[in-house]
């Protein structure tokens, strides 16, 4: 049987959260996205650099989902 590594939007916000994102408990598609908008804008180049940093991580250690993947390229 084969397993998969998946990324999912849970996972996602846990790394958005470790970032400094404000992203609710249990937060839907829409409220991660929009948590994340308002933080890009006003991010440093330094953070910016640690979510490139975060997103390659997760996408070279796991199968990202697709609404995930939008996400991830919100930059």
């Amino acid at each position: 049987m084969m397993y998969a590594n998946l990324v999912d939007l849970e996972d996602f916000s846990a790394k958005l959260i470790e970032l400094g994102v404000e992203v609710a408990p249990r937060a839907d598609f829409e409220q991660v996205q929009q948590a994340l908008s308002c933080w890009l804008q006003k991010a440093s180049s330094e953070q910016l650099t640690a979510f490139d940093r975060a997103n390659r991580e997760l996408a070279d250690n796991a199968e990202v989902l697709p609404q995930v993947a939008q996400l991830m390229a919100r930059r």
